[in-house]
């Protein structure tokens, strides 16, 4: 009964490639970079609905007790969507380009995003002629969130932009030692954010992961990119 009954609902992580709404103007120009999808919604927000009929209609047939308690151990209860790059960015010279992108989907019972992770191996070219190799003085290499609204325009989130190249739409995930060709390890979490800003995101915003490099010489790479997105429960 519990296999069948899970049958119906969804598998706990399920492969998401077609799963971007076509109604977002950003959704339809699809970032030439490809990500893995997978993401437990369905199986949160069908257990949510399960778990309502049980506790506020008692006279509504619903699954017996210790089939619900063995989809609690086995079920991650907080909607998590996560994404892993799979197309390495190479060399990218003076780039805007976006690596990531994911729709927020307007799903009934899901509840605000609460929280952004997001990690990254990176590097610059390598060298430079001027100060700073090996520190973040004198980096023109980075990756930023951008934040488009459903009618293609920019979330104007004003938490300080990408603090290196005047932009305060945006949200700097990671900046590169300059000068230094060695993959680095960086890592954003919206919980050390100041200000906050993820309140600021709603359904049907569609977030970017775009690979930064300004003046000639400066050239990005980019790889193992994951990009976490947790709802509230």
């Amino acid at each position: 009964m519990f296999r069948r009954f899970i049958g119906r609902l969804a598998p706990p992580v399920i492969p998401d490639d077609d799963a971007t709404p076509t109604d977002s103007p950003s959704s339809q120009a699809q970032p030439r970079y490809r990500c893995e999808r997978r993401t437990n919604l369905a199986l949160v927000l069908a257990l949510r609905r399960l778990l309502v009929a049980h506790f506020c209609d008692p006279s509504t047939p619903v699954l017996p007790v210790e089939v619900l308690l063995t989809i609690l151990q086995y079920a991650e209860l907080v909607p998590v969507v996560s994404l892993r790059s799979t197309s390495p960015a190479d060399n990218l010279r003076e780039a805007d380009e976006i690596w990531m992108a994911y729709t927020i989907p307007r799903l009934a019972g899901l509840r605000h995003l609460r929280r952004i992770q997001f990690s990254v191996e990176s590097h610059d070219q390598g060298w430079s002629n001027g100060e700073g190799k090996g520190t973040f003085h004198n980096s023109w290499t980075w990756g930023e969130l951008l934040v488009r609204r459903p009618d293609g325009s920019v979330n104007p989130l004003l938490a300080g932009g990408s603090q290196t190249f005047g932009t305060t739409d945006r949200i700097r995930l990671f900046l590169n030692l300059s000068a230094v060709l060695d993959w680095k390890e960086w890592n954003f979490d919206s919980d050390e954010a100041t200000p906050p800003f993820v309140h600021l995101i709603q359904p049907g915003d569609t977030l970017e992961v775009r690979l930064r490099s300004v003046f000639p010489g400066w050239a990005i790479s980019a790889k193992d990119g994951n990009l976490t997105l947790q709802f509230e429960p």
